[in-house]
């Protein structure tokens, strides 16, 4: 940023101080901010955050957080309709609910008075603001108050977005005992508990641990840790648009085995499977249907080895992946027939009780990202280079199977002669068409043609079987070759 005299008048009289800050235990001062830029960026943030605090109603996020919680437990799908685990799964909840009220009333009766309190002494100097930088760019403010801690993110950005976090001080950490509703093997627990490790999941005093701010997650995080969890409620955030609830939950019955992020990668290498990809992208991932991709963020420091976790089931599938690197991060992307190929890996091998699960989160606690990944599961996707090849003759053909035909298409790139291609069907007598598509030549071969010679219609029917019972192709395709499979048996 550039800096303006020093001796203009600075557009408030704020203390801040760039710091050096480290959880629990708080921030040591630096050297006085005397720019001028920084210090107007200061003052907006604060006055953003106290203009947000006071716009929003909390109330209200309150009572549509509870409503949820409350259709959670009237949901019979959810408890198999056994009386036992119905009085467990109601506790539980009762127990969230309780913590959401707690968090409304302090809120309502003292920790919004400390939070304005804090602000306005913030932006008339009489408080010190700490300001850490961040490691994208972004700046952080750091302010204590009475009952609170202020953080305020500065983000690197034209219009130098803010994220206000609010974190609360005296509030109760509450008990849980999970059932295990999901009764899977070990391996399988290990493995979608390795997704969420890689992403969002964390440890704490040994315990592996999630922070999260959606209900879906600490339910379904919850889940996988049947024994004693220890849930909190630790801030809340305001954003332009809306206010959120963070919680913080571990696990006390279990032992975090897997240490760091590092260690993490290297088992998703070893075990990469549709369980962690469905963690890992429930996540850190995000779905766009109408793009038709898959997207796994990283950090800059992470993404070379989430790449090389992700090369075995990208070799399997036969999909391919981008890496978008940017000053703010990374992202693993897959983008269309590969999106909808893995997406359809990860739902078909699936337990059925968990998906019965994510439906059930899905519908009653907002679960997106489940909802996307199985309309994507479902896109037709036509034309597939590799999974949708046969080779004849040395030429490897794409099938075009439609309700009224099916057609071998091959194309001819920079590598290819196309007259080498036309004399091998010559030679067999086949009867092609030939044109050009974008200057790209194209040999396509229509069914008249192919039912007529046998090394053409056997290889087709070959397809078309192994298409049937491959339930990585959308329904409707399937349904097609079997269709055409009984046509050609009534020929």
């Amino acid at each position: 940023m550039q800096s303006k005299d020093t001796n203009q008048p600075l557009p408030t009289n704020i203390n801040a101080t760039w710091a050096k800050c480290r959880k629990r235990r708080g921030c040591i001062a630096i050297s006085d901010i005397m720019d001028y830029e920084i210090k107007k960026l200061i003052n907006d943030a604060l006055t953003e955050a106290y203009i947000r605090i006071n716009n929003h109603d909390i109330n209200k996020t309150i009572e549509g957080l509870i409503k949820q919680l409350r259709e959670l437990i009237n949901n019979t799908n959810f408890n198999d309709n056994n009386t036992n685990l119905q009085n467990i799964i109601t506790t539980n909840i009762e127990e969230l609910i309780s913590m959401i009220k707690d968090v409304e009333n302090k809120w309502n009766h003292a920790y919004k008075n400390d939070v304005n309190s804090t602000l306005k002494e913030s932006l008339a100097g009489k408080n010190r603001v700490f300001v850490v930088k961040g490691r994208y760019g972004s700046l952080f403010l750091k302010i204590r108050g009475k009952l609170t801690s202020i953080e305020i993110e500065i983000k690197r950005n034209k219009s130098h977005s803010v994220v206000t976090q609010i974190y609360l001080r005296g509030l109760s950490t509450r008990t849980l005992i999970i059932p295990n509703m999901l009764n899977l093997s070990d391996n399988e627990f290990y493995d979608l508990r390795l997704g969420f490790r890689a992403g969002d999941g964390t440890i704490y005093e040994g315990r592996p641990a999630m922070k999260t701010r959606q209900l879906w997650q600490l339910v379904l995080w919850s889940l996988l840790y049947p024994g004693e969890v220890e849930v909190s409620i630790k801030s809340l955030g305001f954003t332009k648009k809306s206010v959120n609830i963070t919680w913080f939950i571990y696990s006390k019955t279990h032992k975090e085995t897997i240490k760091n992020k590092d260690i993490a990668f290297q088992e998703l290498e070893k075990r990469i499977s549709s369980r962690n990809m469905l963690t890992l992208i429930l996540s850190d991932g995000s779905i766009d249907l109408k793009k038709k991709n898959i997207k796994m963020s990283a950090g800059l420091s992470n993404y070379e080895k989430l790449s090389k976790a992700l090369t075995p089931l990208s070799n399997e599938l036969k999909i391919k992946y981008q890496i978008s690197v940017k000053d703010t991060g990374a992202g693993i992307i897959f983008w269309n027939s590969n999106a909808v190929i893995l997406a359809r890996h990860i739902v078909n091998n699936l337990p059925n009780k968990l998906k019965k699960i994510l439906n059930i989160l899905e519908e009653k606690l907002n679960l997106d990202k489940w909802r996307k990944l199985k309309a994507l599961a479902n896109v037709s996707i036509g034309r597939m280079h590799g999974s949708s090849q046969v080779e004849i003759y040395g030429i490897k053909f794409n099938v075009l199977l439609t309700e009224k035909t099916i057609q071998l298409r091959t194309w001819c790139g920079k590598k290819c002669n196309i007259n080498e291609i036309i004399a091998i069907l010559n030679k067999h007598n086949i009867n092609y068409k030939l044109r050009d598509t974008e200057k790209l030549p194209e040999i396509y071969i229509p069914w008249s043609e192919i039912k007529e010679h046998d090394d053409l219609l056997n290889e087709v029917i070959k397809w078309l079987k192994q298409t049937v019972n491959n339930n990585e192709k959308s329904h409707r395709i399937r349904e097609l070759a079997n269709k055409w499979l009984n046509k050609i048996g009534i020929e």
